[in-house]
Formats: C-alpha cells, sequence, structure tokens
C-alpha cells in the first residue's frame, strides 16, 4: 500500500500550532520533507540572531540559521493558524475586559 502524501510541500509556508494556540504567528517555509517511521517529517530553517552582548569566554554560535525538525502534527496552515491565534487572543481580551469590570465598575478608569 502506498504511503499518503505530504499535507505539505517543498517551499510551503507553515505555522506552528503550539505558537498559533498562544496567539503567536510567524511562517516557516518547508525545507525538506522526509518519511519517518511512517510518518511525514519537515524541516524549516530558523534565522538566529547573534547575541547582543559578548558572551562568557567570547565564545559565539556563528551559524545564522538553525535547521529544526517537525511532525507534521505540529505544523499547521494559515487559515488553521489564524483560527487558533483568534481564539486565542479573544480569550486574552475577555481576561482584561473582565479585569477592567472587577477594578472599574463604573467605567470611571483613571489615567
Amino acid at each position: 500500500m502506498a504511503a499518503p502524501a505530504p499535507k505539505y510541500n517543498l517551499n510551503d509556508l507553515v505555522y506552528l500550532d503550539a505558537s498559533a494556540r498562544i496567539g503567536f504567528l510567524e511562517s516557516y517555509r518547508v525545507t525538506n520533507v522526509v518519511r519517518n517511521r511512517n510518518r511525514w517529517v519537515y524541516t524549516i530553517d530558523v534565522e538566529q540572531n547573534p547575541p547582543a552582548e559578548p558572551t562568557i569566554g567570547g565564545f559565539n554560535d556563528i551559524k545564522k540559521h538553525r535547521m529544526l525538525w517537525f511532525d507534521e502534527s505540529e505544523l499547521i496552515d494559515f487559515e488553521e493558524a489564524l483560527l487558533l491565534a483568534e481564539n486565542a487572543l479573544e480569550l486574552k481580551l475577555n481576561k482584561v475586559r473582565q479585569m477592567r469590570h472587577k477594578y472599574f465598575p463604573d467605567g470611571t478608569e483613571t489615567g
């Protein structure tokens, strides 16, 4: 039986499910697709910024990017990411509104 096709292909833009669930959206480009133990695994390159301050002993990691591996279940498309982020941010906004109502029930906030 043939393996199912991968959900994402080389150069597709993907989002991290866990990040979108907390309201953070950042796209990553798929750089490799591999079949491993009957599962699709994807790599993405993440740019790495150098440290702002000198590190202990003057050692700096000079790599400009890191290659990270993700299982297909950890990645989502733009539409899914927007929905998850919207839900997360809506919950946060509701918490802020509840706090405002708790501390300023009559709407008389002072700045």
